[in-house]
């Protein structure tokens, strides 16, 4: 096997120096290169210092969060999906006997699922207008999302799609999958990430997750059957000094938070974070790999070698693909081919787990 490794990775290193690469060309993933921010605050936009999750309830149009300090905070959108800023957020305190909140996810009328890292559950409570405490009377169901003592890199992110719930683990950085009733299904690595501080739902079944060692939104296509996740591109958060917590609006807007600390503290993003194409090869949400960049479904030697074609003017860019900067250092060259080819005849390195 080995001689037959060298040999193909050999061929793809000849290629790439026959075609004198030069400078490298910046490009970003299909799905998040449309992101534009709108909106941003280096305040803690009426909330709490420690925010560490966020939701979106499409009932009542707002964005709830919660703090593991101990406080959770309504936000009203405006019609055109901004934060009302006319309007006081809303304020009711976390008074149960588990604390260190750092995850809310709205599931259906007034209720919400809220994750305790210092529990490692989730817990079920039914918010109306008038609470401005939510204490363990209130809690009228939970369900077990990690065991052992992880301390402070338990459990961070939670999430649902109106049947699933899934869980990020901080350290190291992972994605659960558990149904609706509380029962594991599976979990996967994301390689790509220091950490993994959040979560996000989008329609099409893929996820985005937040990271706040990374300071980036990462996009994912999961096979929850293989129990591989699939790196579709990043989204840099180099602002946010500690990105905590995402909340997702239809298929175009992203909200983020991070803690009350120097620099960013809330960021909103707008763009097409559903891919309008169909295809893909990693079983999920019908995406395309960051490696595929000729939309062929699979990633192997001919993307490669594309990506070196890419850099040198020869060939072009296929909108929709895979951008090809699979060491996600934003720029394509040299060293995207020469990894994706390796990882393609099963030599190891950073970048493989993405494809």
């Amino acid at each position: 096997m080995a001689p037959h490794i060298s040999k193909i990775a050999m061929t793809i290193i000849t290629v790439v120096t026959a075609l004198s690469l030069t400078a490298g060309v910046a490009f970003a993933n299909a799905q998040l290169q449309t992101l534009i921010e709108t909106e941003s605050s280096n305040t803690a936009m009426g909330a709490g210092p420690e925010t560490s999750g966020a939701t979106y309830n499409p009932i009542r149009n707002t964005l709830f969060t919660v703090d593991d300090g101990g406080t959770a905070h309504e936000f009203q959108l405006d019609t055109d999906g901004s934060i009302d800023q006319s309007l006081a957020p809303r304020e009711l305190d976390l008074n149960t006997s588990n604390q260190d909140f750092e995850g809310i996810a709205w599931i259906q009328d007034n209720i919400y699922g809220l994750l305790s890292e210092d529990a490692k559950q989730v817990m079920f409570v039914d918010i109306d207008d008038t609470m401005t405490e939510i204490v363990d009377s209130d809690v009228f169901s939970s369900f077990q999302v990690a065991w052992g003592n992880l301390g402070n890199k338990g459990p961070e992110g939670l999430a649902t799609d109106g049947q699933d719930f899934f869980v990020t683990v901080e350290m190291p950085a992972t994605l659960s999958k558990f149904t609706g009733a509380g029962n594991f299904v599976a979990t996967v690595d994301l390689f790509a990430l220091a950490d993994a501080s959040g979560v996000a739902a989008l329609s099409d079944g893929t996820y985005l997750v937040i990271s706040d060692e990374s300071r980036k939104v990462a996009h994912y296509d999961v096979n929850w059957n293989t129990e591989v996740a699939t790196l579709l591109g990043t989204h840099d958060a180099g602002l946010f000094d500690q990105l905590e917590g995402i909340a997702v609006v239809g298929d175009t807007d992203a909200h983020i938070f991070g803690e009350d600390k120097p620099g960013q503290t809330y960021s909103r993003l707008e763009g097409q974070l559903v891919p309008t194409n169909s295809g893909g090869n990693s079983g999920g949400g019908g995406s395309v790999a960051i490696a595929d960049v000729n939309c062929s479904g699979t990633v192997d030697v001919l993307d490669a070698v594309m990506v070196a074609q890419i850099n040198s003017g020869i060939a072009q860019a296929m909108p929709g693909c895979g951008s090809g900067d699979h060491n996600l250092d934003g720029v394509l060259n040299i060293f995207d081919a020469v990894s994706i080819s390796q990882c393609t005849v099963g030599i190891a390195n950073a970048g493989c787990p993405d494809i």
